[in-house]
């Protein structure tokens, strides 16, 4: 059984995972075109997602 403090300490992990996802939708929402990119990547395969994270992944460097 969970102590009173477990449950405090599990509430906090839990809002701030929140906080952050509110933050980052935030961020989406202000950024223009990004929902329209994200809808477009949410329907590419596996494979062709692995293929865009590639590219990306040759401009940070």
């Amino acid at each position: 059984m969970s102590s009173h403090g477990d449950m405090i300490l599990k509430k906090k992990g839990a809002s701030r995972s929140t906080d952050l996802n509110q933050e980052l939708f935030q961020k989406i929402l202000k950024r223009k075109g990004m929902v329209k990119l994200l809808e477009s990547l949410l329907n590419l395969t596996d494979s062709q997602l692995s293929a865009v994270k590639n590219i990306i992944d040759n401009f940070k460097n």
